[in-house]
């Protein structure tokens, strides 16, 4: 008998355990609910986990976004105040702007604008022999006022009789 020979004993062990090890691989993976196949699951389910997360976490940046800005709104119609109306404001920046000679203000009252804007303060500006540079002059003072005044409506087109343009420019605001 060598020194590399093994016993019936010790042969009997090796074969075990090597059976042993071949049977906890087939229950890891084939046998159904086994621990293979439930760290698989688990670990499916963390990657679903975190995908969705990141998703809530760019909802909930979304929505701190839409808060920001919401609340920046509220602080320029408190800034802008209860009495503020649209129309004479309009008139006093067509008049700061030197227009007014060349302009024609009115509440617009079209039927389809109020069935869109029913609660919402409109006023049509209509400009006559006007630059280009005067008309954007006058909607960057407009919108530079942070009052909430907003374009609804424009058109522009060359003056027929006059030199220059003539513009129909409806403005809208938030009533509160």
């Amino acid at each position: 008998m060598g020194t590399n020979e093994l016993d019936k004993r010790e042969k009997g062990t090796v074969i075990f355990a090597a059976l042993f090890c071949v049977l906890a691989l087939f229950m890891a993976y084939y046998v159904p609910n086994s621990w293979g196949k439930k760290y698989k699951a688990a670990k499916a389910q963390l990657t679903q986990k975190q995908q969705e997360l990141q998703l809530v976490q760019v909802d909930k940046l979304a929505e701190e976004e839409r808060v920001f800005s919401q609340q920046q709104l509220l602080t320029q119609l408190n800034a802008r105040g209860a009495s503020f109306s649209l129309f004479p404001f309009i008139n006093g920046m067509v008049s700061d702007a030197g227009l007014s000679e060349r302009a024609k203000l009115g509440n617009d009252q079209s039927a389809r604008n109020r069935k869109q804007w029913p609660r919402h303060p409109m006023v049509e500006l209509e400009l006559t022999g006007v630059s280009l540079e005067e008309v954007v002059e006058l909607l960057y003072k407009i919108r530079s006022s942070n009052n909430l005044v907003t374009i609804y409506q424009m058109e522009m087109e060359p003056a027929v009789r006059d030199r220059g343009l003539r513009c129909e420019i409806t403005f809208v605001s938030v009533k509160v």
